[in-house]
């Protein structure tokens, strides 16, 4: 009787990933998946690659005129002047940004091409991050798709926080989940209390860059909690604490700040509209309401937007923000049931982007105010989907994902190619020496008349104007920001500005609607100076103007002496 083979058994997880082993005509073995992993780091160094090659074909070489971009730089720069702490909109980007600062000076691009390099970070942290918890079938595609998507790479053609904040948040996930799970995406029964106290300090960190990702603290400690993890949600609690007292120590006694600037961030996106403080705090039905609106704004039209499903100046759709938040519960729960690095994500992202949607102001719907997390959301939804057909052992779950991530790369591909193409006159533009190329004509002259009152006006003239930084970066002149008129006392507006030692104003015909000229602008700075006027008529005189159409205009302030001292 013939012996009967030896069953090889099947190592678990030999081919949970990926496609099933086939055999090419030699006989020998071939996984789609193995080969995927075996040139796993190929692909990832040609997609920081190509990202950082993109990002350089549709390279925006202007300032934002949104302005926060410029004042990073200015914060930056005051910072390693004269020691003044950046506290508004997060300090650690603007601490970052005084090394290239103080090597470049406030040179724009060569400021920009920092986030470049934070942006190959970014996809190359990505990818390590979550190589360990999703198929390589899956995370290839998704890596690719991050590495051609202009929408994201535009963030590493700008001085705005976002293309640090997603390397930043990428190296933290990455390290975060090596201290939690095992190299077999099991929980750790005994997680280092030393990588738990690091886990604090970097939401610090993370917190520090964007105010809201402070929120991620709740999302961990939920986490930690149905772990039954309790002993580390305490200590990760007393490390957050710990470090961020730390951080308001150093900031308040070695550099004098007043308070941490968040207060001020918190107290106004709190209120029912944030410029007019009459209208009283946001009720519970308020907050409620805020979270659908932006629910729909950000993920039904923005999400969508950027991932190429839906085209550019689409409305909301909420639909589609119901879908997507079945989608993420769905993953949660699979998650529970078989991964738990994936819940892990999903509530700490989720925390995130809900913290988000609590605070921001309905009217504000920019789109870089929640682009930064939108790589994580699709991480989210994909590993969570991911998770729940292993669960239901539903094998083409993984395939679907796979193939859904190809098609929306081909998508993002498309719209790169097209702004490539349409960045090329800019980028020539630039290179010869036309550095407001594609500026609105109201930008022109106000940045031009910026540049000649810097090379006319007597040394220590400062010059109260509404869009003090981008002034500040393009003049290199010193400038007084005028963004409200808090009354129609001239005494009491007048004070500010002699405090200040204002001797200049610069006013523009700044267009409300940027994209084309309806004659309606800005008006901060007219009325200003109207209800100083006419109190003390002569106050300003005109000294310069830039332009024939959507003049930009320069006055020199004679303080009347009857007006507040």
């Amino acid at each position: 009787m013939a012996a009967k083979k030896p069953v090889q058994k099947k190592q678990a997880g030999s081919t949970s990933f990926g496609a099933a082993p086939t055999k090419d005509s030699s006989g020998s073995t071939f996984s789609l998946e193995d080969f995927l992993k075996k040139n796993s780091r190929i692909f990832l160094f040609v997609f920081a690659a190509i990202g950082v090659l993109i990002t350089l074909l549709i390279f925006d070489t202007k300032v934002s005129i949104a302005g926060d971009d410029s004042a990073y730089i200015l914060r930056a720069h005051q910072l390693m002047t004269d020691g003044v702490y950046p506290n508004y909109q997060g300090p650690l980007y603007p601490i970052v940004l005084m090394l290239p600062l103080k090597i470049f000076g406030v040179n724009v691009v060569a400021l920009k091409l920092v986030s470049t390099l934070f942006i190959g970070l970014f996809i190359v942290f990505f990818f390590l991050a979550f190589e360990r918890f999703v198929p390589y079938i899956i995370l290839i595609p998704l890596t690719f798709l991050l590495a051609i998507n202009p929408y994201l790479l535009y963030y590493g053609t700008q001085t705005f926080n976002e293309a640090f904040f997603m390397m930043l948040m990428s190296l933290y996930l990455w390290l975060a989940l090596k201290a939690v799970f095992t190299d077999n995406n099991t929980l750790k029964e005994n997680i280092s209390l030393v990588h738990v106290v690091l886990l604090g300090f970097g939401l610090v960190l993370l917190g520090l860059t964007r105010f809201i990702a402070f929120a991620g603290l709740g999302g961990l400690l939920v986490f930690f909690l149905v772990s039954k993890k309790y002993r580390e949600s305490v200590v990760l609690f007393l490390s957050f604490i710990l470090f961020y007292g730390l951080h308001t120590l150093i900031s308040t006694k070695v550099f004098g700040a007043q308070s941490m600037g968040f207060e001020t961030q918190l107290e106004t996106v709190l209120r029912v509209d944030p410029y007019d403080v009459s209208q009283g705090k946001e009720d519970l039905a308020g907050f409620i309401v805020r979270i659908w609106d932006n629910t729909n704004l950000y993920i039904s039209k923005t999400f969508y937007v950027t991932l190429g499903l839906r085209p550019e100046g689409s409305g909301i759709l909420p639909f589609l923000s119901v879908l997507t938040i079945l989608l993420a519960a769905l993953g949660a729960f699979g998650g529970w049931m078989k991964h738990r690095a994936n819940l892990m994500l999903l509530l700490f992202i989720g925390a995130i982007v809900l913290g988000s949607f609590i605070l921001l102001q309905k009217f504000w719907d920019q789109d870089r105010l929640i682009q930064a997390y939108l790589p994580f959301i699709l991480i989210c939804l994909v590993a969570g989907l991911y998770s729940l057909g292993e669960y239901y052992k539903l094998g083409f779950v993984k395939y679907a994902l796979s193939g859904f991530l190809v098609l929306l790369s081909f998508l993002s591909l498309g719209r790169a190619v097209t702004k490539i193409n349409d960045n090329y006159v800019a980028r020539q533009q630039y290179l010869s020496g036309n550095t407001l190329y594609g500026m609105s004509p109201d930008y022109i002259n106000y940045l031009s008349l910026a540049k000649w009152s810097k090379d006319n006006l007597p040394k220590g003239s400062v010059m109260a104007t509404r869009m003090a930084t981008i002034c500040w970066v393009y003049s290199g002149a010193d400038f007084y920001g005028i963004y409200s008129v808090p009354t129609e006392n001239a005494d009491s507006l007048l004070m500010p500005l002699k405090a200040g030692g204002v001797t200049h104003v610069l006013d523009a015909s700044i267009r409300i609607n940027p994209t084309i000229n309806t004659g309606q602008t800005i008006s901060t700075i007219p009325r200003y100076m109207y209800y100083i006027e006419r109190a003390y008529p002569g106050t300003f005189s005109l000294i310069q103007e830039a332009g024939t159409d959507e003049k930009a205009r320069l006055y020199e302030i004679k303080y009347p002496e009857a007006s507040a001292k």
